[in-house]
């Protein structure tokens, strides 16, 4: 049985939330990836929707921020390192219409993205965007 092909998904509907206006980046763009959800993406995702009972745990605390941007980013890094691998090519521009760079299957092209954006490409591994149906 050979490998999973790459899939090339429209980001049309990966929505930004920006000073309170959602704003379509990647009208127009596409990412290609290997669908399929790896055990460090699912893991990445259950820590996500874990994430606000620890986030409320950390109110009050002398250390709050601290220990809340810690949660995020320790969140936010381990979706990063379990995406990276599957994503192939884009076509994605910044918020200033510059193209990002090339993924090279490490995290750092996912580190300029806004979180929404990280999001929906979790939802596109796992066949959940519009585009990504289309092509299923």
């Amino acid at each position: 049985m050979a490998k999973p092909q790459a899939v090339t998904i429209p980001s049309d509907d990966c929505l930004v939330t920006i000073d309170g206006a959602q704003y379509a980046l990647h009208e127009g763009e596409t990412v290609t990836l290997i669908p399929g959800m790896s055990v460090g993406a699912i893991n990445a995702a259950n820590a996500l929707m874990q994430i606000g009972p620890k986030l409320a745990a950390a109110v009050g605390e002398p250390d709050q921020v601290q220990q809340q941007t810690a949660l995020a980013d320790d969140a936010m890094q381990a979706l990063c390192a379990a995406l990276a691998p599957r994503l192939v090519a884009w076509t994605w521009t910044d918020v200033a219409g510059r193209p990002l760079p090339p993924l090279d299957g490490t995290t750092a092209p996912l580190m300029a993205l806004e979180a929404e954006e990280l999001l929906w490409l979790l939802g596109a591994a796992k066949g959940e965007t519009a585009g990504a149906r289309k092509n299923g």
